[in-house]
């Protein structure tokens, strides 16, 4: 008995230490890493400071299926870091191209161009293009033909967005009967109490524009949904990941093109190209990547670094 008792007090010595071990553990460092998304703030890229950020992109890609940027159009650094961009992750990735700049009736010719069917100068006369193409956007298709890379021409044609903007649903009725040549109506179907909604509201009614500002909401829809469509089908028919580049409003805040992927189950990741550094806190969740193309990044003081 005295024995056992001897015994049960070991026992009891030894469980006090080890409880007291375990207390005195600061579980407090153990965090969990926090996944980067629209609900928390963006992963602020400084070119200057943070070279490795095109690893830190790699990585990311692996794990999702589309990379959206949006930009702004007259961003010329801009539309060089994009380049270095899509360069990168083609070398690491099976990945395809694209571009909110190129319309759906331009496939044909584009693909005619990275095939070697005909010529640069052929190409870029086929068609009307951005004023900018050449010098802002020509470069990727270039990269893209050398590399063998596929290029998707996401926008639906300006011409039937245009008659949605003036007649609204009304407009598919004179519409060609090859659905085909433009995004399904049911397609453009809006939350009308949606943060996206509003947004657009404030910026067509800010503009004044002569049509209605409820067509003009539903043009804009029609091209998210064309763009939509197209990266969509690609990517789940290939597998390939995708790079796409639109106007940044087509994407901001997770909404627009990136909100429209997620829903329909493609997993995206979003960065926006600024040419100025934010002012706001708002302004810090634009995007899961906030590239500052201009300007410094303002600290939360207020001063640059």
């Amino acid at each position: 008995m005295k024995r056992l008792r001897i015994q049960l007090f070991f026992l009891l010595i030894i469980n006090c230490i080890v409880i007291a071990s375990l207390s005195s553990t600061d579980l407090s460092d153990k965090k969990p890493i926090k996944k980067n998304s629209l609900a928390n703030e963006s992963i602020i890229i400084d070119l200057d400071s943070n070279k490795d950020y095109l690893n830190i992109l790699i990585q990311e890609l692996g794990d999702n299926d589309v990379l959206i940027i949006g930009e702004e159009h007259n961003d010329t650094r801009g539309h060089e870091i994009t380049l270095k961009i899509f360069q990168e992750l083609s070398n690491k990735y099976p990945l395809t191209l694209s571009l909110e700049m190129l319309e759906w009736h331009q496939q044909i010719s584009t693909n005619e161009y990275l095939e070697g069917k005909i010529s640069e100068s052929a190409y870029l006369n086929d068609s009307k293009f951005w004023s900018n193409f050449k010098k802002d956007y020509f470069p990727m298709i270039k990269w893209a033909k050398d590399n063998q890379i596929p290029v998707i021409c996401a926008n639906p044609p300006r011409k039937y967005a245009n008659a949605v903007a003036r007649q609204g649903l009304k407009a598919y009725k004179n519409f060609p009967e090859e659905p085909r040549l433009y995004p399904l109506p049911q397609n453009l179907l809006r939350d009308r109490n949606s943060i996206y909604e509003s947004k657009l509201k404030d910026l067509f009614q800010a503009h004044g524009s002569h049509m209605s500002v409820e067509h003009t909401i539903l043009a804009q829809n029609f091209w998210d949904a064309g763009m939509t469509e197209k990266i969509a089908s690609h990517q789940l028919i290939t597998g390939r990941k995708v790079l796409h580049l639109n106007g940044r409003f087509h994407s901001d805040y997770g909404l627009g093109v990136a909100h429209r992927l997620k829903k329909s189950g493609i997993r995206t990741l979003t960065m926006t190209l600024l040419q100025e550094a934010i002012k706001t806190e708002t302004e810090r969740k634009i995007a899961d990547f906030l590239i500052f193309t201009n300007k410094p990044i303002l600290k939360e003081d207020g001063k640059s670094d």
